[in-house]
């Protein structure tokens, strides 16, 4: 997404930052077009990603959460009561979505701040669409 909004921000803002509204009339509306679809998808699945990281991020490999508490198993028979290194290798090398927070929060303020949504979207409605 980040790609595509750098790449959307130079193609619809061909003056930079500072470009004027009549540079933007000089864009083809096929190129805006194809970023505003591309944008919308990118946004759907970070909103996907964002639901299941929710979901699933705060749970442990059991499915219970980690941060209710949890009654003691009764080790298995034929096992060691504790975790084996096996496990604690899986444990550490799993996927956090603690972790990838900051980046995604980066990642939308960014797109914010940067997206020119008056000239990719033209009514109302797409926009808040889009940012709703």
């Amino acid at each position: 997404m980040a790609t595509e909004l750098e790449a959307t921000v130079r193609d619809v803002n061909p003056g930079g930052v500072n470009g004027s509204f009549e540079d933007a009339a000089d864009v083809d509306q096929s190129t805006i077009t194809a970023h505003k679809n591309a944008l919308e998808m990118y946004a759907f699945l970070l909103l996907w990603a964002v639901i299941v990281g929710e979901k699933v991020g705060g749970k442990d490999e059991d499915g219970a959460t980690t941060t209710g508490t949890k009654a003691k198993k009764a080790p298995v028979k034929g096992t060691k009561a504790g975790s084996s290194a096996k496990t604690a290798k899986k444990k550490a090398s799993a996927w956090s979505w603690v972790d990838l927070i900051p980046s995604v929060l980066s990642l939308l303020s960014k797109v914010l701040k940067t997206l020119p949504t008056g000239r990719v979207w033209t009514s109302t409605a797409e926009r808040d669409g889009f940012i709703g």
